[in-house]
């Protein structure tokens, strides 16, 4: 009996291990085969990225810098002003295109960094700050008119020793350089 026992387990060894062999071997190659794939997924997925993110994000940094370009108060002013403009006029006319180009842009925070959309919000921010300490300089003085406020507003922008638009600016041009 154990003569034939032996026999037996031997068979079963000899049928065993290469069937254990090959099932590891299996399980190793299609592993293999399902990393290559994720991998190849992967890839295809950050290439779809390049092909359909890059081009949208490269669109809203132009028109970021589009916007502060737009915003400042040099090109800002020349675009407002008009002969006959009371300053409380023009000063909700500056504010009326700087919301207006603001909401514009607004979505394009979506495709930034948070220090670039950080930047672009002060300076818009400084901006207003900027025509309302100086709409304030004319306080009772009823004679003022837009001139006198656009002359202000500049002596002001010039007399900061920072500019937030030109700081947005270099923020954004340089996230541009590193995409």
């Amino acid at each position: 009996m154990t003569f034939a026992f032996m026999e037996q387990f031997e068979n079963i060894i000899v049928i065993a291990i290469p069937s254990v062999v090959a099932y590891f071997i299996a399980v190793l190659v299609s592993k293999g085969g399902i990393e290559k794939a994720k991998i190849t997924k992967e890839a295809e997925l950050a290439q779809k990225k390049i092909e359909i993110v890059y081009p949208l994000q490269m669109q809203a940094y132009e028109r970021l810098c589009m916007l502060m370009e737009r915003i400042s108060p040099d090109n800002l002013i020349i675009r407002i002003n008009r002969n006959g403009l009371t300053l409380q006029q023009f000063q909700q006319q500056l504010f009326n295109e700087i919301n207006q180009e603001y909401t514009h842009n607004i979505s394009q925070q979506v495709y930034v960094s948070d220090k670039a959309w950080a930047a672009v919000r002060r300076a818009v921010d400084f901006l207003k700050l900027n025509i309302n300490k100086s709409a304030m300089e004319f306080r009772g003085n009823e004679v003022a008119v837009s001139t006198d406020l656009a002359k202000k507003i500049l002596e002001n922008v010039m007399a900061d020793k920072v500019d937030p638009i030109q700081e947005a600016l270099k923020i954004l041009r340089l996230e541009v350089k590193r995409l």
